[in-house]
């Protein structure tokens, strides 16, 4: 799947949300937002990302008659079955949350889809989180950086993780280098996350490394044209794939 993160960049605004997933929906597969711990908003500086139970409703009813997957990246347990009853599709795990096994659980319990995100930790602390999973069928890993430097991406792990772990692997981006999310295609990722930004001048929560709304149309068809470039491996006379 094609996720477009919204995470916090609804900056608190129902109506700049809803813009938001109006444009998503013609280009992506999947639109996530995200739920942070309750002590997370009384921070003056977050404490208005916040979305009203009536909105996301809404905002998930409008993707949902769109064709669309809904994701929530959650950091509260108490929200978990207000989001199930609202019909979400998948949770993402942050992966400041790799450690939060009581999370981890409650989730897993879901029996929803899971994504993983592995940002912050190592192959053991990685194999450690897995462990508390009953239904593996249902997870998978999501390999970021916490970074915006291009040096700090290392896309190798993805096929690394794939090898050890057994596991599907999405791409999640956080570089200020919109050309390596076309680079990870080559890694062949399950799936592939990046963040969006509207066109409001207040600095978004996810700045830097979130992709203008305007882009998010082109760059999707082209994570949907690339792919074909990788062909099978196979060596083939030209007059061979004339012919065909």
């Amino acid at each position: 799947m094609i996720i477009a993160e919204i995470g916090l960049n609804h900056l608190g605004d129902s109506k700049y949300a809803y813009n938001y997933v109006q444009e998503l929906v013609r280009s992506v597969d999947a639109i996530t937002f995200q739920i942070r711990e309750p002590e997370f908003y009384n921070d003056s500086k977050f404490s208005k990302y916040i979305l009203s139970d009536t909105d996301y409703n809404k905002l998930i009813k409008y993707i949902h008659s769109k064709n669309k997957k809904v994701g929530i990246a959650i950091c509260d347990a108490s929200k978990i079955n207000f989001f199930i009853n609202s019909g979400i599709d998948f949770f993402k795990i942050l992966s400041k949350d790799i450690d939060n096994y009581e999370l981890l659980k409650e989730i897993d319990k879901t029996k929803k889809p899971i994504f993983l995100s592995t940002g912050m930790s190592n192959i053991v602390e990685i194999k450690k989180a897995i462990k508390f999973f009953n239904k593996k069928t249902n997870l998978s890993l999501i390999h970021t950086q916490l970074s915006h430097n291009i040096h700090d991406v290392n896309l190798n792990s993805i096929s690394k993780l794939k090898t050890k772990l057994k596991l599907p692997i999405a791409y999640g981006h956080h570089s200020d280098n919109i050309l390596v999310m076309y680079l990870a295609l080559c890694f062949i990722p399950s799936d592939i996350f990046f963040y969006v930004r509207g066109v409001k001048k207040n600095l978004h929560p996810d700045q830097k490394h979130a992709i203008p709304l305007s882009k998010v149309n082109k760059i999707t068809k082209n994570f949907i044209l690339l792919p074909h470039a990788l062909g099978s491996g196979e060596k083939q006379k030209m007059l061979d794939l004339i012919n065909k």
